[in-house]
């Protein structure tokens, strides 16, 4: 049998401190940083962005083309999507529905943001359920809400949110809209098409602010 040599003994002596001391080292302590948004503002900056206006006129155009060739099935599916889309905007608006694929659009900024703000993590000041003591909150509503480009407009409408709170989105979980309600909504955007054009009829649809909805 090979003897140990006293080298080799020091050696992993050496070697069992070395490791136990490292394992007995503290773990770096720091306070996390946690990047949050109003959800309602960011949904309210991309419903009313160019961006949007732009993805609505496409579907006003296509239902002009539908209507055009006579396909009434595709004219009811889009007639139909006008309102559900207004009800989601209301649900992310006005409530604290979940806004993901509005912030898909703008993931390739949120690295930088995040680098900039020192989080490590962003996410809807709605859906933070808990916290330890020492998370630091970073408010990151400005910054999230200016790659849309807002208008000074939406700006405004933004600033007027922070005072209002959040509709509970137990109230906003059926669509309050009954079938008629929804042919008479259809009804309208066809005829403002017919009459004004597609920029008018994405102005029909499009999100309005709080204040003037609650009139």
């Amino acid at each position: 049998m090979r003897k140990l040599t006293l080298p080799i003994l020091v050696g992993a002596a050496t070697m069992v401190l070395v490791s136990t001391g490292h394992a007995q080292e503290p773990a770096p302590s720091f306070s996390e940083r946690i990047g949050t948004f109003d959800s309602r503002a960011v949904a309210i900056a991309f419903y009313r962005s160019a961006e949007f206006q732009e993805d609505t006129r496409g579907l006003m155009m296509e239902l002009e083309e539908a209507k055009a060739a006579g396909d009434e099935e595709r004219v009811k599916e889009l007639e139909a999507l006008f309102p559900a889309l207004q009800h989601r905007m209301h649900q992310q608006g006005f409530s604290t529905a979940s806004v993901r694929e509005v912030m898909e659009k703008i993931s390739d900024a949120l690295p930088v943001i995040a680098q900039e703000a020192g989080v490590s993590v962003i996410v809807s000041k709605w859906e933070v359920t808990y916290k330890s003591p020492p998370a630091e909150v970073v408010d990151l509503t400005p910054q999230l809400v200016a790659l849309f480009d807002p208008s000074e407009e939406t700006l405004k409408i933004v600033e007027d949110m922070k005072t209002i709170d959040p509709v509970p989105i137990d109230q906003m979980l059926v669509q309050d809209i009954d079938e008629e309600r929804k042919q008479s909504i259809a009804e309208v955007v066809r005829a403002v098409i017919d009459e004004r054009g597609v920029d008018a009829g994405i102005a029909t649809v499009r999100l309005k602010s709080p204040s003037r909805s609650s009139s």
